[in-house]
């Protein structure tokens, strides 16, 4: 409310990373982006994304708040 349509950066938060680690070292930094997610000072909804260039895998994650 009360900014432009196209202005996200006041709706989502994103958290991405690109590597050329295996399948196990895009979960593991899946994890870390997750982490500083949830360590950030904001109460947006966030998103965490890996993108594995020689896994050929692209992993996406919903932030949760830990309970």
């Amino acid at each position: 409310i009360g900014q432009p349509d196209d202005d996200l950066e006041t709706c989502y938060r994103i958290e991405v990373s690109g590597t050329t680690l295996d399948q196990a070292g895009v979960k593991t930094r899946l994890k870390t982006k997750l982490a500083q997610a949830l360590g950030g000072d904001s109460n947006l909804p966030a998103v965490a994304a890996v993108v594995g260039f020689r896994a050929c895998l692209i992993m996406l994650q919903n932030v949760e708040p830990e309970s």
